[in-house]
């Protein structure tokens, strides 16, 4: 046991020898490692992340939005529940297909005689291409939800800084139009419904009071006829009855009809997208240690195993 552990020790100093001896050779690869892959940093695509922040309205407002999107468009965004809960279906919205592809349709701030697809995508035709430039944009953006305050956060990373803030800013100015557009359509459709409705419940209430008018002019004196009282009373129920659905499709036709030409965002704008000071990737610091480190590692392997087989050379001598 004391001769494995004396032969572990010797081993352990023979290596610290090895490296001590070639020190000069581990700082040169180390240096080396470094001055390539910081080299290679300058080769890498620089990437560029923008960022908007936006606040829902009100939590009653923002549950009605999303709940009502989701009765009217189950097929496009997810779980219903959890859409009149929290704006939870934010990332699939922004990152639907519609929206994506209304984004590659904008013209560039840097050239106006481009797309957004055009820099994408600057090769190729037809669906494949636009294909492709769909599925790279869906990489480009990422959309975030803070569950304990429900705060939205678009994050979007582009080449260059100015794009990379149009396009964060572009994708909020369509997807406020999106929540905008589908809000209002199902206000539309909802006031169309109640309106037909109006008219049915007006034309039995009519009936009603018609009937009721009726029975008083062909029984002036009741008295004290239990079959006539209970027959007045089944008339006036049933009066009274339509005017209680009458009046409060009226007041649901007015509330239809203000929400129909609402023009308050669901989201409110906190942060717009600013154009980046500094690039997200590559990270030069990052390749210049990384080289430092692959360097010193080749080195240092190299420097224990030349001392090993000098060390075997003179135990065979």
């Amino acid at each position: 046991m004391s001769g494995a552990r004396g032969e572990l020790d010797k081993t352990f100093d023979e290596v610290l020898v090895a490296l001590f001896r070639n020190k000069r050779s581990i700082a040169l690869f180390a240096m080396a490692g470094g001055a390539l892959l910081l080299s290679v940093s300058f080769l890498v695509p620089s990437r560029y992340e923008s960022r908007v922040t936006l606040l829902p309205a009100t939590e009653d407002a923002r549950a009605n939005v999303f709940a009502q999107l989701t009765s009217s468009f189950s097929g496009l965004v997810p779980d219903a529940a959890v859409l009149g809960a929290a704006p939870a279906a934010i990332p699939e919205i922004a990152k639907s297909r519609s929206i994506l592809e209304a984004l590659l349709d904008r013209t560039l701030p840097t050239d106006g005689r481009k797309t957004l697809l055009d820099l994408i995508e600057p090769n190729g035709n037809g669906l494949t291409r636009r294909e492709r430039a769909v599925k790279q944009l869906r990489d480009d953006i990422d959309v975030g939800v803070d569950r304990r305050t429900g705060i939205v956060e678009i994050r979007v990373e582009a080449g260059s800084p100015r794009i990379a803030s149009w396009m964060a800013n572009s994708a909020d100015t369509l997807l406020q139009n999106f929540l905008l557009e589908m809000f209002t359509t199902r206000a539309t459709a909802k006031r169309r419904f109640i309106e037909s409705r109006i008219v049915d419940t007006s034309s039995r209430l009519a009936q009603a009071e018609n009937a009721l008018e009726t029975f008083r002019v062909g029984n002036v004196s009741i008295g004290n006829s239990a079959r006539l009282q209970m027959e007045e009373a089944r008339l006036r129920r049933n009066v009274r009855e339509q005017e209680e659905v009458y009046l409060t499709l009226k007041r649901e036709f007015e509330l239809a009809r203000v929400d129909e030409h609402r023009t308050m965002p669901s989201l409110n704008l906190i942060d717009p997208g600013y154009p980046p000071a500094t690039r997200k990737w590559p990270v030069r610091s990052f390749f210049l240690l990384g080289g430092f480190l692959v360097g010193a590692a080749i080195a240092c392997i190299r420097a224990v195993r030349v001392g090993s087989s000098a060390v075997r050379t003179v135990h065979q001598e």
